[in-house]
């Protein structure tokens, strides 16, 4: 049994949804009249302890195609927040521990883990500086396999990833005249399911950059060594120079060239050359637009990105092709709802966070939903979003397609979706629209459908969910969501149809 899943002992451990509601909501209410208003905040130092506590009823628990099998879920997860906004440390860590239980079967009973971390430290005043981030999260292990919107069913396709990343960094001025970087990054991928994507990637980049009037320049060195457990180690080394110009402050052209010496399509390393053209726009302080591409050993790799933020909505575009172990700015991003809050103003992004996590999202969600690899590989990926702020309404839509390919091929026995099939393409779309109804209470709808296709007939698979949500503000620190979900997933192997309502306390202290 993985390290990370158990078995709860003595059988399963059922609150009734009102009562145990109800007392919680009069603890909750206790504890702040206690003091739950201060939490501990010291120069912006915050630790903020919470917890969830939900009950769920299922129609098809273990998402079966026939002989489905209804269910009480009680999930009780408690939780840890703690941010620092001062000194040399700066950054957040948030873990939560789920512990699910199941009514009438508790051999499927289970803990998971989610994690969500970002730190950065200044060890040496201006000099030294330390990356740390960290993430734990529920993921397909097959694109083709069953998919679910909610992890407290049965699904033997999702394991549980964790990702960890240290990056000690160094930087400064060198005579008044360049700027200059030495960077390391390590970063150890795994899987509690198989260690058949497990991975660890080490790179090295050194940079040195400087500017006279409008002229930049810049010249950078890097090396990094992939190595995935069920296949091989694979290494890239890059030598890059470039040249920018601003034309006008507000937009900048830039051009590079280099070469690469890599292994990845190879048994021994080749080198090719590289060039690219670069150019950012800033025509406002609400419009960004960058577009970037490279000609590399793979084909061409590129990177557009658009974002317009108005005082009540915010739209992006974005599109990129690339490697997915590279930690460089090249690489892929297909999208995520952090994309979409970053491009709104201060006060309307956090309120669109606070929305999200409110209805048990996370702002690092993906837009479409990732699968585990056993090899490097080029993922290519669009993405399209937008948010309507109201006064008492909000619409977010987004819309994200993404192709992966294999880019290893020089181990033929490596099983993983790619075993079957030459390409993997996913399709998403999103729609939310939310209702405030008073100053303490909402009403939210939401419509997603995600489709999965391969090079075969059977490697198709779509999964399409619409969630209702009411929610309340009990007090200051205190919310009740009462909820209702319907998915229906459409394969040749494993189609099933589900319907879940929920109830769910959710308190800071």
């Amino acid at each position: 049994m993985p390290a990370s899943k158990h078995v709860l002992r003595g059988g399963a451990v059922t609150i009734p949804v009102i009562g145990g509601l109800l007392a919680l909501v009069n603890m909750g209410a206790q504890a702040q009249r206690i003091g739950l208003e201060q939490a501990p905040d010291v120069r912006g130092l915050a630790i903020v302890p919470h917890i969830s506590i939900s009950e769920t009823y299922t129609d098809n628990y273990r998402l079966a195609a026939e002989n489905e099998q209804s269910e009480l879920i009680t999930q009780v997860s408690p939780g840890l927040r703690l941010s620092s906004n001062f000194g040399r440390i700066k950054g957040f860590v948030d873990y939560s521990l789920a512990s699910i239980a199941y009514a009438r079967n508790s051999a499927s009973n289970n803990f998971q883990n989610s994690l969500l971390a970002s730190m950065n430290a200044e060890a040496v005043e201006n000099w030294a500086y330390l990356d740390i981030n960290g993430s734990v999260s529920q993921q397909s292990v097959s694109a083709f396999g069953t998919r679910s919107v909610d992890s407290q069913l049965v699904d033997a396709n999702r394991a549980e990833v964790s990702t960890f990343s240290v990056s000690p960094y160094v930087r400064g001025r060198l005579a008044d005249v360049a700027n200059y970087e030495v960077r390391l990054v390590h970063t150890a991928s795994n899987s509690d399911v198989s260690n058949a994507s497990d991975s660890t990637t080490t790179s090295g980049q050194m940079q040195i950059s400087g500017n006279r009037r409008a002229l930049g320049w810049s010249a950078n060195a890097s090396r990094q060594v992939v190595d995935f457990s069920a296949s091989r180690q694979t290494e890239n080394d890059r030598l890059n120079g470039a040249l920018s110009y601003a034309v006008i402050p507000e937009l900048v052209l830039s051009v590079r060239g280099g070469r690469e010496f890599t292994n990845v399509t190879s048994v021994d390393k080749r080198s090719s050359s590289t060039s690219g053209l670069g150019l950012a726009w800033t025509p406002t302080d609400r419009t960004t637009i960058s577009a970037d591409r490279e000609r590399r050993f793979f084909g061409n790799s590129h990177t557009i990105s658009f974002r317009h933020r108005m005082p009540r909505s915010a739209w992006t575009f974005s599109s990129s092709r690339g490697i997915s172990s590279e930690s460089d700015p090249v690489f892929v991003n297909l999208g995520t709802w952090n994309d979409l809050i970053s491009a709104l103003d201060a006060i309307t992004g956090d309120q669109f966070r606070r929305d999200l996590i409110a209805r048990g999202g996370s702002p690092t969600d993906p837009i479409i939903g990732q699968f585990l690899k056993s090899s490097v590989s080029v993922q290519r990926g669009q993405n399209m979003s937008f948010a309507l702020l109201g006064l008492r309404d909000t619409i977010t839509f987004s819309a994200s397609r993404s192709e992966h390919r294999r880019l290893d091929n020089v181990m033929p026995n490596i099983f993983d979706d790619f075993s079957s099939t030459d390409v993997i393409r996913q399709r998403g779309l999103s729609l939310r629209l939310a209702h405030r109804l008073t100053p303490q209470s909402s009403l939210d709808v939401g419509v997603a459908r995600e489709k999965t296709t391969g090079t075969l007939a059977s490697q198709a698979v779509t999964l399409r969910s619409i969630n209702v949500n009411w929610s309340t503000k009990l007090g200051q620190r205190t919310g009740l969501t009462l909820g209702m979900r319907r998915a229906l997933f459409d394969s040749s192997s494993s189609p099933y149809a589900v319907l879940g309502l929920s109830a769910a306390l959710n308190m800071q202290f």
